[in-house]
């Protein structure tokens, strides 16, 4: 304490000096020199003013004299109120926005970081559902974090086409996709009312393959070009395997009925059938023409 009041005496004592240096020289019209440069009032009190904020001392008149405080050198503010904050880098270019932009899809932003090419990189905002998060990469490759009308969804997209998507399937439950860069081959695994499901989607947007759960059980079907396929699957008396022709006609089938084995085929024109079974009186064979008629019984 004592040494930062001597300072303060001997620096107010050379303002002092300097001051009526000053007024002398002005009433002289002669300037004042000396060996050591003198100071102005202005700059006396300029270094005064940095040696007392050096000490941790800020002066302050107080009833037209000088107290000493004690001076924080960093303070906090508890709230800043504005509109748009935009962030640049040395250049001026601007690395990032924080503020309200609407855009015409309905979605809004309140987080911008933008690359060096001014494109956007990582956006945070919301929709009608709620929050987003959108990571963006150079070559259009993006990352998707957002609420939909079912729940939560993740997607993820890339830089030709392709896509992988885990999100709520209409309530049920989970379920992921992903969608080949064409944007119509897919593979699906979700769960629907009844269980799990897999599918398989060609590059024509039909499905090829799948495997679900019904109310009796699994159904494993293949499918392909002009609707042929086969199912294999579990019914309420047993299990049943079909196989379908060209456009879904003709087909040939063995299962099980509630008195035994039933193996059934029928034409393209879905007329003439055959069916070889098993009923309460025995086994039998039976022919049916194109007319719907029976032919042998």
């Amino acid at each position: 304490m004592k040494s930062i009041l001597e300072k303060i005496l001997y620096m107010s004592l050379g303002a002092l000096i300097a001051f009526m240096g000053y007024i002398f020289g002005s009433l002289n019209n002669v300037s004042v020199t000396a060996a050591p440069k003198q100071l102005s009032p202005a700059e006396s009190i300029r270094l005064l003013d940095e040696l007392l904020l050096e000490e941790g001392w800020n002066p302050e008149p107080s009833n037209g004299s000088v107290q000493t405080q004690p001076q924080t050198k960093s303070s906090v503010i508890d709230e800043i109120v504005v509109r748009k904050l935009r962030i640049v880098d040395a250049q001026g270019k601007t690395v990032a926005v924080l503020g309200k932009q609407d855009f015409p899809s309905g979605e809004t932003s309140i987080l911008e970081a933008y690359d060096t090419q001014g494109n956007a990189v990582l956006s945070l905002g919301q929709d009608s559902d709620g929050g987003k998060i959108a990571v963006i990469g150079k070559d259009g490759r993006l990352v998707g974090l957002r609420i939909d009308d079912a729940g939560g969804r993740v997607s993820v997209f890339g830089k030709d086409g392709g896509v992988a998507d885990l999100h709520i399937d209409g309530g049920a439950g989970g379920a992921v996709h992903v969608w080949g860069e064409d944007g119509k081959s897919a593979v699906g695994l979700g769960i629907n009312d009844t269980g799990g499901r897999v599918s398989v989607i060609g590059k024509d947007g039909v499905s090829r393959a799948g495997l679900v759960i019904d109310n009796a059980g699994p159904v494993v079907s293949v499918h392909g070009k002009n609707m042929k396929g086969a199912v294999l699957a579990v019914t309420d008396t047993g299990g049943q395997v079909k196989i379908f022709g060209e456009g879904g006609k003709g087909t040939a089938a063995l299962s099980i009925s509630d008195t035994g084995g039933v193996v059934s085929v029928m034409g393209k024109d879905m007329k003439g059938a055959a069916v070889l079974a098993i009923d309460e009186a025995g086994g039998f064979l039976s022919v049916g023409g194109k007319d719907g008629g029976s032919i042998i019984r």
